[in-house]
């Protein structure tokens, strides 16, 4: 919580990003060989780094966030757009629901679709393949809540809340900033996420905005 409320500084973030071999000048801890399968790993880690980046970077500047009105069938339908090809490389299927007309919500639009796009790809990297990743958006009396339904292995109860806690990950390789991140931009929108059992098996990830 205290990430949540604090502007980060530069001291704060490397010391955050330290753990995955860089630091804010950009030098890196890792060595790279003339094995091409070695220059390769190097490479996807980079980007990875980089992106964790892009996104610490973004939630330490909450003030030159745009807020406003949105449509939220729109963000979900540009973000289901953006992960489609990473999705059929995983052998799966996405299906967008959505109401006839606009679901109007306010806050930071590209806050939100940073957290559902983390949230999308998590269910991506949970979910076997030939399954279906359900994105739902539905009314909720005066609010619009936001579903991404995955048939991954499903979350403990008792994990359900730490899931959101930053590093929190049970993959190899993961680094548990996905539903950390996207917590973060949906609380600046002033919304809720919550992590929910699904029938049948696997996890409902729930956004609750206004």
């Amino acid at each position: 919580t205290d990430f949540l409320t604090k502007p980060l500084d530069r001291g704060r973030l490397s010391a955050l990003v330290a753990r995955y071999g860089t630091d804010l000048t950009g030098s890196t801890v890792l060595v790279v060989d003339d094995d091409p399968s070695a220059r390769d790993m190097s490479r996807r880690t980079l980007e990875r780094m980089e992106a964790v980046f892009q996104e610490f970077l973004f939630l330490a500047r909450p003030a030159a966030t745009t807020i406003g009105t949105f449509d939220l069938v729109v963000c979900a339908a540009e973000c289901v757009e953006t992960l489609a090809a990473r999705i059929r490389q995983a052998g799966q299927r996405v299906a967008l629901e959505a109401p006839p007309g606009q679901a109007l919500v306010r806050g930071s639009a590209s806050a939100l679709r940073r957290a559902l796009l983390n949230v999308i790809g998590n269910a991506v990297q949970h979910a076997p393949a030939g399954s279906v990743i359900e994105v739902a958006v539905l009314a909720a009396g005066r609010r619009w809540l936001l579903e991404v339904r995955d048939r991954g292995p499903g979350i403990p109860p008792q994990a359900r809340e730490a899931v959101f806690e930053m590093f929190a990950t049970s993959r190899p390789g993961g680094t548990g900033l996905g539903l950390f991140l996207a917590r973060a931009a949906v609380t600046n929108c002033g919304g809720t996420i919550r992590a929910l059992g699904r029938e049948g098996g696997g996890t409902v990830i729930r956004i609750a905005l206004r």
